[in-house]
This record gives structure tokens, sequence and C-alpha cells, in this order.
């Protein structure tokens, strides 16, 4: 909160204007309110309020003084439940001090009705965290680690979950794990390497040093450390030490079952970091080894037949598909290299088919396996986005998102991206900016990231504004495909809009008669094929509209492929029941950016014609579209050809949305603000919102900027104001 809201506040509270020592006293809180609102309440509990000449109290004081209210006895249980955050169970700290369950009980019943903890006589943790660094700084460190290895102990003989009873083992500190825990670590370092990455590889570090090299466990604690560590993100130290164990004289050439384990896990280090061909010349490595089962080579040239997908090589691609195929394509990786190619060719179905039988292979895949699986669930919802399924679309991309983070995190940004072109498409551009904003701090090994700010840069022309200067990545990873046609399309834009009407079409038209496969490409067409009418340019206008036409005709038939042919060959003929129809199509696919675009050619058209009040009409559900997306470009571009023709809006309604105020909140804004305000974490909402924690932040930034609020409380001020 800023200075003059917790003055406020203070104010409030005590309900009288706040002496300078009072609000000394509430200074460490750093306009924390749940931090503020415990002191307040400790200095009038405690009726210790500052007088002038008196040193003011710190928050620790207060805190102090509310424990002094209670028992020594009491005090000390809390102290050593203190340590034993976040969340504790009674009759677990009750073994930990090895004391009666029910002098246990009573403390916490007392503590509960004292206001210091949170929660219920049987599971609770502390109010606020400021309580509980202060009890937690009473108990000396060494105390503290014996503390954190007995309730280690402690939890695993109750079978509490991996993740509780590593956390306390790290936090216990030693240097090497209390070798009573080494058979527990044994017998739970799958699951825990997978959903406690970081708990996993600390431990198992510990452990090694204390393991026979020639033992079972020596290799099995090697194999989850290796995936412990890619599922962090550590890609390039989890490459390092699969090639240094694959270099040394360890006992690996006699046990040629955990050396394919290596090998495995070697592609995986090397996808992590987006060395695609790196991982072909492994693959190939390991292959010539003829230490493969039928079933892993079958993995290894499925994964091979992704990699060649991922660089573009689609022969190579399909061919090693198919041949894993006939191996029984264990793990999915074929289905993911075949379900691509159907869907850049336009078989949306049969790529949507393929999806499905990725996301069920994946889910019923083994715990272990799932580490080794590329983005399950992309091939699906790339599919249901250009069968114009934008809802399903939207669920199954964040549900990747959340799986990515879960992993490697290799994909989360092409996942992120997916959805900002969702939303771009669907006219939601302030939901595809706060999408792209997540990408900043990704992971981002196939360069997605930059694609994501391209489309940013589009949305900023289009909004009459200038496109931000990038630091854009020269690489040309699988992303990039992506970003040069938003690129060019963003160019040809700020050419038209600087009077450059032909060196805009031949950009637009350089990209988009390319034959690099781009599925998307066709959204550039509707441009193109204005611009070209515009120049009088009947050959391009002719070619870029058979060129959309073949694609409705080879595809999956969709309203959104239907309704760019459409428009694309209305505007070639002059067809203004085709440019009626193709608006039509793009309203029932959802993209009114489009339908906005057909709209304004139909204005067009009739007004050439003399029907001017039905152009009018025309013009003016153009200019909706237009002003519900904020396209104030678009806007000016299209009131500027309908003048030439003499048809003249005047004001028809709003011209803009409030920039500020709540009325300035996006839809999805009102959802998180409502989840903000009934005090929901950002991991929380975006569980409920299927959204990255990142994008959650960057809608919570938005919010608070257009409400000049500087807190969450603030937001649910206003929330709860306007309901």
């Amino acid at each position: 909160m800023s200075e003059p809201a917790v003055v406020a506040m203070v104010a409030q509270t005590l309900g009288r204007a706040p002496e300078p020592v009072e609000l000394a006293a509430v200074a460490r809180a750093g306009g924390n309110p749940l931090y503020i609102t415990e002191i307040l309440a400790g200095i009038t509990h405690t009726s210790t309020l500052p007088t002038a000449g008196q040193p003011p109290d710190s928050s620790d004081d207060v805190i102090e003084a509310r424990l002094a209210l209670l028992p020594a006895s009491a005090r000390q249980v809390l102290s050593v439940a203190s340590v034993l955050v976040p969340n504790i169970v009674t009759t677990e700290l009750a073994e930990v001090l090895d004391a009666p369950a029910g002098h246990i009980d009573s403390v916490v019943k007392l503590a509960l009705e004292a206001g210091l903890l949170a929660g219920t006589p049987e599971r609770f943790t502390f109010r606020h965290d400021l309580i509980q660094q202060v009890l937690a700084e009473r108990v000396p460190q060494a105390t503290q680690r014996n503390l954190h290895d007995r309730a280690a102990l402690i939890l695993a003989a109750n079978e509490a979950s991996p993740e509780r009873v590593a956390g306390h083992l790290v936090q216990a500190a030693h240097h090497m794990v209390n070798p009573t825990m080494e058979t527990w670590l044994l017998d739970n370092m799958s699951g825990l390497a997978l959903r406690a990455p970081e708990l996993a590889a600390d431990l198992i570090e510990r452990t090694l040093p204390r393991v026979s090299r020639v033992s079972n466990a020596y290799r099995a604690l090697w194999e989850h450390y290796i995936r412990a560590l890619l599922t962090k993100g550590s890609s390039s130290e989890a490459e390092a030490s699969i090639r240094a164990l694959l270099r040394s004289n360890e006992p690996m050439d006699q046990l040629p079952s955990f050396t394919a384990i290596l090998w495995w896990l070697l592609t995986m280090a090397c996808i992590g970091q987006g060395k695609l061909d790196e991982t072909i010349s492994t693959i190939r490595q390991v292959t010539e080894r003829q230490i493969l089962t039928e079933s892993e080579l079958s993995r290894y040239t499925g994964l091979a037949s992704i990699c060649h997908y991922l660089l573009g090589r689609l022969e190579p691609a399909e061919l090693a598909a198919k041949d894993a195929f006939t191996h029984g394509d264990f793990g999915n990786h074929a289905a993911v290299t075949l379900g691509s190619l159907a869907y850049i060719s336009g078989r949306l179905d049969e790529a949507l088919s393929y999806g499905q039988l990725v996301v069920h292979g994946y889910q019923t895949q083994p715990l272990d396996d799932k580490s080794d699986q590329f983005d399950p669930y992309m091939l699906q919802g790339n599919s249901l986005a250009e069968l114009d399924r934008y809802p399903e679309a939207l669920h199954l991309h964040g549900v990747a998102v959340l799986h990515g983070y879960q992993h490697q995190g290799t994909f989360i940004a092409s996942s992120l991206y997916a959805r900002a072109r969702i939303h771009f498409l669907t006219g939601n551009w302030d939901d595809s900016l706060a999408e792209i904003e997540a990408c900043a701090d990704t992971p981002d090994p196939m360069d997605f990231g930059p694609t994501g700010l391209a489309l940013a840069d589009l949305i900023a022309v289009r909004r009459g504004m200038s496109p931000a200067v990038h630091p854009y990545s020269s690489a040309e990873g699988f992303g990039s495909r992506d970003r040069k046609p938003w690129q060019a399309w963003t160019h040809a834009l700020l050419l038209e809009r600087d009077g450059e009407l032909e060196h805009a079409q031949q950009v637009l038209a350089e990209v988009c008669t390319q034959t690099l496969a781009v599925p998307t490409l066709y959204y550039l067409f509707p441009d193109l094929a204005r611009l070209a009418f515009t120049c009088d340019n009947d050959a391009l206008s002719h070619e870029i509209a058979a060129k959309a036409e073949l694609l409705a005709e080879t595809s999956t038939p969709t309203h959104s492929r239907r309704g760019t042919a459409l428009y694309c060959r209305g505007l070639a003929d002059s067809r203004r029941d085709l440019l009626d129809a193709a608006a039509d199509a793009f309203r029932s696919a959802g993209r009114p950016l489009y339908e906005a675009l057909a709209r304004e050619a139909l204005a067009a058209a009739l007004a050439a014609d003399g029907h001017r009040t039905e152009a009018r009409k025309s013009l003016v559900a153009a200019i909706a579209q237009y002003q519900r997306l904020d396209a104030y470009w678009d806007i000016a571009r299209a009131e500027s050809t309908l003048r030439k023709h003499g048809v003249r809006l005047g004001q028809v309604g709003p011209r803009n949305r409030p920039k500020t105020g709540w009325a300035a909140l996006t839809p999805t804004e009102h959802r998180v603000a409502k989840l903000v305000a009934e005090g929901h974490s950002n991991a929380a909402i975006g569980t409920q919102m299927v959204l990255s924690r990142r994008t959650v932040q960057s809608h919570v930034s938005s919010i608070l900027t257009k409400l000049a609020a500087q807190s969450r409380v603030q937001i649910a001020i206003e929330f709860h104001r306007q309901r």
C-alpha cells in the first residue's frame, strides 16, 4: 500500500488521526495490509499505545507483547511449531515434542482464540508470517536442524506426502542424508523428482556419496537425479552430468539397460535446450550401438521424427514417424509428427484424432515416462483452434502451460504464444498481450517469445500506436516460422500507413507466396487481398483468391477458411454477395477483425455502386467491431476509404473504451479482480482460470494500472463497491 493508503487505514482502525509514533510502529510492515492489521490489533489489544517521547514499538515488540499473554509452556510449543511450517498437524507436533496430545491440543486452541494461528485445532498454520518469524528467531539453528530431522522421521513413518518429508530433510541442512532416511528416499524419489525436483536433486546430491557405486541404488539415484534436473529446467546441467557418466569408468558398459536410460535422458537434455540437430545425432549414435529393444527403438525413431519436423524437414519426419509406427510407437512421438503433418496440410480432423491419441497415451503412461513427453496437448489444442473451437483450444493450451511448469518447461512459451494467437483471432487483444507478457521470463529454447512480441507489434499498429523496438533473436528456432509472417504483416501495415501501398503489397505478397509450411499463413490473406484491390493489381488479387480457395477446398471445412476464400474472391471479382457471405462466415468463426474487414469491403463496394444507405449501414457494423478491438488505425482507414465514395458517418457512438476505471477492465480482468477480491493468490487464480501465474500477474498489473490502485486490497474494495 502507498503511504497515504497506510495513513488512511491506521486512522480508520484507530478511529482518529494517528500519531507519528503510531505510524512508525507500522513502518516495518512495508505497506502490507495484513501486517499492518496485526500490528494495530496488537497495539489496541495490549493498550501499549506509544506516547510522545516514547520510542515506537516495532512489529516484533507488538507480537512479543501478544505472546506474553500466553503461558510459557504454550510459547515453547508455538516456537517449535514455527520451525515446522507451513502446514502443521497437531498430532504430528505432539510426536515431534514427545508431549501428550491433549496438552498440544489445548495450546493450539488457545493460540487460535488469541488470533495467533489460523486453521483448525487438528491442522493449522500461523496467521501471519511475521508471527512465525518472531517465534522462529527464538530457536537456535542447531535446534531447528534437529527438529527438522525428527519431523522427517516421524512424517515418513506416518506415510506423509514425500514433498513434506523431503522439505524437512532439506531444512535439516546436513551434508548427507540421515542413513535411516536413505531407504525412504529410494522408495519415493521417482514421484519426488517429478513433483518436487528442487528437493529431489538436493537430497540425491547428499545421498550419492554414501551409496556403493556397484549397487542398483546408485544407478537409480543417478537416473532420478538427472530426471529432477530436467524437470526443474536445468537441461544443460543434466547434459553435463550424463556425458560425464558416459565418459567415466563407472561400470556402465556392464549395465546396458542403464546405459540405454542415460542415452534417452541425453536426448531429453538436448531437446530441453533446443538443440534438435544434436538430438538427432545422439539418436543416431545410440541406435548404432544396437543396445535397444524394439520398444526403445520405436521411441527413439519417433523422437527423431519430431526433431526433423521441428527443423522443417518434412519428408525425413514422415519416414521416421512411419518407421516408428511399425515398431509400436511407444511414447506416441510418431503420432505427434503424423498429426502435425496432417495439421499443416489442412487435414484438421485427422490432426485432431492424432492429438486425442497423444493426450490419451500421455494420461495412461507410467509416472516416470511423463517427463519424457513432448507437450502432449499442443497438437490437439492447435487443431481445435483451427477448427474455430476456441474455448476448447484455450483450455487445452492452458493445461499445457500448467503441464510445462511441472516438467522441463521446453514448450511453455509455445503454449502461451498459442493462447495469445487465439485471443488475437477472437478479438481479445488485451488478453493476447497478457499472454505475450507472460512469456518474458519463461524458458524458450524454441524461440517463441520473440514471435509473441511480433504479434504484439501487429496489435500496436492496428491500434494506431508505434511498435516497440525489440532485440529480436537471430536464431532460427521452430517458433521463428510464425514470427516472420507477423513481422512482414506489421511492416506492410506501417508502409500502408505511410502511403507506400505498392511496397506494402509487395512485402505481404513475398511472405504469402512462400512454400514453407506455415499453417496460419492464411491469416494474412485478407489484408493482402485488400491491398491488391486498392492498388488495382488484378493479377495479385486473383492469385491470392485462388490460393485461399485452394486452401479452403483441400482443408477440413471451417468457417474461417471459407470466409477467407469468399473475402478474397469477392474483392477479386467485385462481388458484393461474396463479401456479405464472407462477413457472415467470419462472424460464425468468431473472428471479429476479419468480419470487420469484410463489412468494410462490402461498404466500399456498395458505395461504389451508388448504394450509400446500405454502405453506411455496413460501415457502421465494421466500425463497431473495430471499436471493440480498439483498432483505431483500421477505423481511420475505413472512414477515409468510404469518404472517397461520399459516405460519412459523423458520431455513431462511443469512439473508444475507457482507459481507466472499472469500465476499462476486460472480461478476463473482471474475473481476475473478482478472485483477487475473494482473497485468492495468483497461483490459485491460475488454477481456477487455467492460466499461468505469469499471465495472472500481467492481468493483476493491468487492473492496478487501470484502477490507479496500489494493492490487491484496493482492488477488492473497488470490486465490492461496484457490486
